[in-house]
């Protein structure tokens, strides 16, 4: 599950600094949450320090937490939702995936493993290692069967060799394939078949991808995934496209051991648990030390645990920046929608 997660504050951050506007300012060590959005489409888990949380939406509030102390999955880490909506698949790529079952509260299966990407298809888990194997492991009996090793072709420019590398492993929307993007080439693998349906050369380099208009764009072409169809990019497009990719974005968005890139990815699915494309609608939402917690609007409107008034900052009529008052906390601290 490449799943796709959102900007971790890793310094001191000021966002709103309107006169008498709370702002948050954080200690290094705070974090925006990883989110993954319940199959009940009402509430949403979340797992920092450990703690593996269940909020409810609206508003949001912890309905339940419990700690995990398995040191194979320290957090923060993928996860994501079986079918039934019970259990949950937690995933590391330095260490294995293992399932916890929500009712019991427990993990009950665990694999040790190393993969560089991972996408979860209704019971069935896809991973890609270092080696370019891809596999497929069935949650229920987690027997693990090996699909393909992909042997990446590089581009040899006469003086210059430029080596292949993977950018990442996707499910389309529908969820019957599975795409392994490259810098060089894409490709698609029937789920059910487990084989390769299609192979398609362009530079990916970064790619562009939008898998919720089921379009991937490389340089040339404009890849669908769901009507396996290519066409030619315009010249016009390629020159938007290449303006977009040198434009600085405020979204990034994390992938596997911490490296952070920017695909330009907008939605993957309609619904589903996708941790970093689960948009917060321009609210920020950080977890605190000590299992505390601060959900904040862009103008300036929070709610959170007790301890989160000592993060709350207001600028003055002097352009001073001094901690909230009173006055100012009762007037914005209400509670807060995820999904007005």
């Amino acid at each position: 599950m490449k799943h796709i997660i959102l900007l971790i504050l890793l310094t001191l951050g000021v966002w709103a600094q309107e006169v008498g506007v709370p702002y948050v300012q954080l200690p290094k060590d705070a974090k925006e949450l990883n989110i993954g959005l319940s199959r009940d489409d009402k509430t949403f888990y979340t797992y920092e320090n450990n703690t593996l949380i269940h909020w409810n939406m609206n508003p949001v509030q912890i309905i339940d937490s419990v700690i995990i102390t398995d040191p194979m999955f320290s957090s923060p880490l993928n996860f994501d939702f079986l079918p039934d909506g019970k259990r949950m698949v937690f995933s590391d790529g330095e260490h294995g995936i293992g399932l916890f079952d929500l009712e019991k509260r427990q993990l009950t299966k665990k694999l040790a493993k190393l993969f560089m990407f991972d996408t979860l298809i209704g019971t069935e888990l896809f991973t890609y290692d270092k080696f370019n194997v891809l596999e497929k492991i069935d949650l229920n009996s987690f027997k693990t069967t090996s699909i393909t090793k992909i042997q990446l072709k590089d581009i040899d420019a006469g003086v210059e060799r430029f080596p292949d590398s993977p950018w990442g492993l996707f499910r389309n929307k529908n969820g019957d394939k599975i795409i392994v993007l490259t810098k060089f080439a894409l490709y698609i693998y029937n789920v059910d078949a487990s084989k390769q349906i299609l192979y398609l050369e362009d530079s990916f380099d970064p790619p562009v991808i939008s898998l919720d208009k089921k379009i991937i764009n490389g340089n040339r072409t404009l890849f669908n995934v769901e009507i396996l169809k290519t066409s030619p990019l315009k010249l016009s497009e390629r020159r938007l496209m290449l303006k977009q990719r040198e434009k600085p974005e405020k979204k990034y968005f994390r992938y596997e051991f911490n490296d952070w890139f920017n695909p330009y990815v907008l939605k993957m699915h309609e619904k589903g648990s996708f941790n970093a494309l689960f948009w917060l609608d321009n609210k920020k939402f950080y977890q605190l030390s000590g299992g505390n917690w601060l959900i904040i609007t862009p103008d300036g409107y929070f709610d959170g645990s007790p301890e989160a008034k000592k993060y709350l900052y207001m600028k003055t009529s002097l352009g001073e920046l001094v901690p909230i008052d009173d006055t100012t906390f009762q007037k914005y601290h209400k509670k807060i929608n995820l999904k007005d």
